[in-house]
């Protein structure tokens, strides 16, 4: 069967499936035949038995990673103060934080509007940093979304 990963806690190597029966199965390390760590989103073909996902394998005809570090980078320069590159990177909740707090500063207090574009600098400069396969794994495959 083929489905989605869920969630994923790589500290117990623990996780989530949702098989294309809209159903979840959890998986544990001992199931996972692949050499990388798994990460949400990512589509795998598993064994379903009962509520466990068995035999697990990347589906790797699928796995393509379309969010670009650079667009990131320019981004969060350019509307990082409204958290562009949170909604970009697909961190929604966080980016409408960020867009709120940047609007809210603007009317009500504006300290608040510079703060926020401060938190994106630090993330523009975190992302020019850290090495590309990194950035990958860390904000597009795992979905950091703070720092």
């Amino acid at each position: 069967m083929k489905g989605k990963i869920l969630g994923f806690d790589a500290e117990n190597f623990k996780g989530v499936i949702l098989g294309n029966d809209e159903k979840r199965y959890n998986f544990i390390q001992s199931e996972w035949e692949n050499d990388k760590t798994p990460f949400v989103n990512q589509t795998v073909d598993f064994v379903a038995e009962g509520n466990d996902a068995k035999a697990i394998y990347s589906d790797i005809g699928t796995q393509t990673y379309e969010k670009s570090k650079i667009v990131a980078i320019v981004l969060a320069f350019f509307t990082g103060g409204i958290g562009g590159h949170k909604f970009y990177l697909g961190c929604i909740n966080e980016g409408i934080i960020m867009a709120a707090i940047s609007l809210g500063g603007l009317v009500i207090f504006p300290p608040l509007w510079l703060a926020v574009g401060g938190v994106a600098l630090v993330e523009m400069i975190i992302y020019i940093f850290t090495p590309k396969d990194k950035f990958e794994e860390i904000y597009i495959k795992n979905k950091k979304c703070w720092f």
